[in-house]
């Protein structure tokens, strides 16, 4: 596989984001369908690329994941279906992990994937919820890591 090269997400990226965006959700079929993948997409545009601070995986001048947030939390990391489980995520997340003592992140109970990747990056659940308080009403889990309490992972994702 060509190098993963992750860099720092531009406005005129959100289109290519979005695609990777409504990609990696349509993997999770519990979710309800809030939304289309336009309005998805344009949400990512509008919204996340100019409001947060994104860094994009890029394999052979494409996106093919992404992650951001703001201070320490995580609000998105999705990798795109046809580059799970090869290092995407977990080179998206040591970067802001290279940035921060603690990182706190949202995610559903039913992904178990991504609960297992988040525990093998040295983050440990600190708050389970019915989901009453998410749009998606889907009960989620609160996830916590810390440098100090982290030992150095290479697992992939």
């Amino acid at each position: 596989m060509t190098e993963t090269v992750i860099l720092r997400a531009q406005r005129e990226d959100g289109p290519r984001i979005g695609e990777v965006f409504t990609a990696s959700r349509r993997l999770m079929t519990y979710l309800p369908p809030l939304h289309t993948p336009q309005e998805e997409s344009d949400f990512i545009c509008r919204s996340v690329v100019i409001e947060k601070t994104v860094y994009v995986a890029v394999i052979d001048r494409r996106i093919v994941g992404l992650i951001a947030g703001e201070g320490a939390w995580i609000d998105y990391l999705y990798v795109h279906p046809d580059h799970i489980h090869c290092g995407v995520g977990t080179r998206l997340l040591s970067k802001v992990k290279s940035n921060t003592d603690e990182l706190t992140l949202w995610t559903f109970q039913q992904n178990i994937i991504a609960c297992a990747f988040y525990e093998k990056q040295g983050f440990r659940a600190v708050e389970w919820t019915d989901g009453a308080s998410n749009m998606e009403r889907l009960p989620d889990v609160r996830y916590f890591w810390s440098k100090l309490n982290s030992p150095k992972t290479n697992s992939q994702t």
